[in-house]
């Protein structure tokens, strides 16, 4: 966990990776995916196996009210982030693309 923090360049300190892996600290979804590229992970294969080793847990999924994003204001997606809302939504990621379109602004 020292490691993450050193080669984080401390945007990580272990304690909040130790946090993240007992499950006693809650992560965004940014600072995920920035930890599946600090691993060299993709993150849809980590979503994945996730979804997998709760198929079937009572409690297991979670739904996310899209309308609590507007609080955000703009949001910028990093290359693979749609592979990765597609695999949670269980959509082809041209579907993603279709249903955000609305939302993207072309000066972006």
């Amino acid at each position: 966990m020292r490691e993450v923090a050193v080669t984080s360049g401390g945007t990580f300190k272990a304690t909040s990776v130790a946090g993240y892996e007992r499950g006693e600290r809650s992560i965004t979804v940014e600072r995920f995916l920035l930890l599946c590229e600090l691993y060299d992970t993709p993150a849809a294969r980590v979503l994945d196996d996730i979804q997998r080793s709760y198929a079937g847990h009572p409690g297991s999924e979670a739904e996310i009210d899209l309308t609590a994003l507007e609080a955000l204001g703009t949001v910028r997606l990093r290359a693979g982030y749609i592979e990765v809302l597609a695999t949670v939504s269980g959509a082809d990621p041209d579907e993603v693309v279709d249903a955000l379109r609305p939302a993207i602004r072309d000066d972006a």
